[in-house]
């Protein structure tokens, strides 16, 4: 038991360095575009050009067009969306009503403080692994019932003591029924993996725990699909993550 403990506390002072360094790299994070005076500024968005309903434009280095065309998909209203040689193209709005609604995205990289005391379950949980091959009838146990799965975009992940993790997502396909009314598409809400403990440690002799501690190697852009669990006051639980191909 004691070597155990050892094994598992460095793997927390591992993985929990590894995710306060992320955090913190997310949190420098600029908007879109920003307003100064009534002028438009450049923030990951460098530079634009079009005229009419057409516009185009070009992200900041070291930037991923296509995740910030899904941003702007799920953030802003009435436009058509597409990235093309490395340029995003914008169709359905004016430059400045569109310099506008860019400066509104939430790019979810705010203040990572509310994060910082994160509760995590410790009663009996489960949950799978992105990174764990699921037989067919593994995938139907957890995913089958559209009414409780809903496919998610990581935006931030936060640690607190090892194990307690929350990530923040951007929903990008709702769960069927009522609780797609909560879950809705292009919105922004936190989760907690469920794990369950034994001594105050990760039971490896869990399944779906041994799966869900996968969710420590999720980073920002990933695409996760839950099975959604009760709802917390800060957010949601989730019974099962994994990674979509």
């Amino acid at each position: 038991m004691k070597r155990t403990k050892t094994i598992y506390n460095y793997l927390a002072s591992l993985f929990l360095g590894s995710a306060l360094l992320f955090a913190s790299n997310v949190a420098s994070a600029e908007s879109l575009v920003s307003f100064k005076d009534g002028t438009a500024q450049p923030g990951i968005i460098a530079s634009w050009s079009g005229s009419g309903k057409k516009i185009e434009l070009t992200v900041a280095d070291g930037q991923n067009a296509k995740d910030i065309a899904e941003a702007i998909k799920d953030g802003v209203e009435r436009v058509k969306v597409k990235v093309r040689s490395g340029k995003i193209l914008v169709k359905g709005k004016k430059l400045n009503d569109l310099l506008k609604a860019l400066a509104e995205v939430d790019m979810g990289e705010g203040d990572l403080g509310e994060f910082a005391a994160v509760s995590l379950d410790s009663g009996d949980g489960s949950g799978s692994s992105f990174r764990a091959k699921l037989t067919k009838s593994q995938d139907n146990k957890y995913f089958a019932k559209a009414e409780e799965v809903a496919v998610a975009q990581v935006g931030r992940v936060m640690a607190g003591k090892y194990p307690q993790i929350a990530i923040e997502m951007r929903i990008r396909r709702a769960p069927l029924g009522a609780l797609g009314k909560e879950i809705r598409k292009g919105k922004k809400l936190v989760f907690y993996p469920q794990l369950k403990l034994k001594n105050g440690l990760p039971d490896l002799s869990d399944e779906t725990t041994r799966m869900n501690l996968a969710a420590w190697y999720l980073r920002k852009g990933d695409e996760v699909r839950i099975q959604v669990g009760a709802k917390q006051e800060k957010g949601y639980q989730i019974k099962a993550l994994r990674r979509t191909p």
